[in-house]
């Protein structure tokens, strides 16, 4: 059996015998190239499309520009109650996810909960895609240990428990 010649994957015939363990095998390669999609625990009761971090008990809850809600891993592509497993998305095209945004504009993890802004948050701002168009965006989580900004101080002497580091505006 021949493989392709960038990805390494199986090619297979027609009529050939386990073609869908091939095909299965080669996807699950993809996948774990690309890291588009992992899968978690829910830390809290989550709705499709909500942002969510990985919070101390190694759950994912959501995400918000504050202090021990960042960084974001990703978006929920099914709603969860605690403990339930769902998947989230980390890179790719998602349709349909939203309404009424600037098409190329920055999307970042917003000050509410589990949503995501096109204004850039004046603190732990961390962006998670762009605005494909109107309704549809890019995801691409950035930063997987987001720098902070801000204009005050730090919370404790020593930043942040997740080993982030925080820069002060002037």
């Amino acid at each position: 059996m021949s493989q392709t010649n960038k990805y390494d994957m199986d090619l297979t015939d027609y009529g050939t015998v386990g073609w869908n363990a091939l095909l299965k095998g080669s996807i699950e390669d993809v996948d774990a190239f690309l890291h588009s999609r992992i899968a978690g625990s829910c830390g809290a009761t989550l709705a499709e499309g909500d942002l969510v971090y990985l919070d101390t008990n190694g759950k994912y809850s959501l995400a918000q520009a504050a202090a021990g809600k960042v960084p974001c891993r990703g978006i929920a592509l099914e709603a969860g109650n605690p403990d339930d497993n769902v998947r989230i998305q980390r890179l790719g095209p998602w349709v349909a996810f939203s309404s009424g945004m600037t098409p190329g504009a920055k999307l970042y993890v917003s000050a509410t909960a589990g949503v995501f802004t096109q204004t850039k948050p004046s603190a732990f701002a961390q962006a998670i895609g762009e605005a494909s168009n109107a309704t549809d965006i890019f995801v691409w989580i950035e930063d997987l240990l987001p720098i902070h900004y801000g204009t005050g101080d730090p919370p404790t002497p020593t930043g942040y428990p997740d080993g982030t580091v925080y820069f002060k505006h002037a």
